[in-house]
């Protein structure tokens, strides 16, 4: 009786596992308003960063806008970025060495770090023009 009552559980298990792999992956909606996005396998979502030319286009186009050093030493500006009405960023490049600067409403309330990594320690510190130029 035992054997039977695993042997069936473990080919529920099995038809379950196997019908999950098919449905293909959805990612959830942020908020209501926002639809959610589904990729089949083989399909792709497309990119939502846009490249500007200029820092003014992509504020135009997020509408906000960024401060930004004048000029960051030894590095020079590279690309310009935005998702529109959502995220602002700029990558400066150094041979292999990069720095991004990103910026997004603070009411999204969002982490638009790109690092979600769990750290044991945190700290907040002021960043400001001196902090970031060596002013």
């Amino acid at each position: 009786m035992k054997k039977k009552l695993v042997v069936c559980i473990l080919c529920g298990m099995m038809a379950m596992s196997a019908l999950t792999c098919g449905i293909g992956s959805a990612f959830a909606a942020e908020s209501p308003e926002t639809p959610v996005i589904s990729a089949q396998e083989g399909e792709q979502i497309p990119n939502p960063w846009k490249e500007y030319t200029s820092v003014k286009d992509a504020e135009n186009a997020v509408g906000f806008s960024v401060k930004l050093p004048k000029k960051i030493s030894g590095y020079t500006k590279d690309m310009i970025q935005a998702v529109d009405g959502l995220v602002l960023q700029v990558f400066y490049k150094s041979g292999d060495k990069e720095i991004l600067i990103r910026k997004a409403l603070v009411s999204q309330g969002k982490d638009i770090s790109g690092d979600y990594n769990v750290y044991d320690v945190t700290k907040k510190v002021l960043a400001g023009a001196a902090a970031c130029c060596g002013r």
